[in-house]
């Protein structure tokens, strides 16, 4: 595989696992217990591929997940990395600031629509 087409496989796995954690889809890292060994060809948790049994998979118990009947988190190596950096870098910035401009709204000549204060929405 080219340098190339791997940063892009990274830059996609990146944005899948961002995505995850901002949906609530897969917890935030912190405060887990890490184990590494071969894999299984247990689905990845982060990327939903199947880790092979020359993989490295990682679990990861997550206390927040620790409840009766659980099971811990599986990655790949490269999705685990990815994991914890985007979830460090997720506390690290303030949430962040979702807009979407409604199907239709009035605009002010000469204006921006936010610069306008007579500006209204219509549904």
């Amino acid at each position: 595989m080219s340098a190339v087409s791997d940063t892009m496989h990274l830059h996609i796995l990146r944005s899948e696992i961002v995505a995850q954690l901002d949906t609530g889809a897969l917890p935030r890292a912190g405060g887990e217990r890490i184990f590494a060994g071969f894999g299984d060809d247990r689905c990845c948790d982060c990327c939903g591929r199947p880790i092979g049994v020359r993989d490295v998979l990682y679990e990861v118990e997550l206390q927040q997940l620790a409840v009766a009947g659980s099971r811990p988190l599986a990655m790949h190596l490269r999705c685990f990395d990815v994991w914890v950096d985007a979830s460090r870098l997720s506390r690290a910035l303030p949430p962040p600031q979702r807009f979407r401009r409604p199907a239709t709204w009035t605009e002010c000549p000469g204006t921006t629509w936010t610069e306008c204060p007579g500006a209204t929405w219509r549904k």
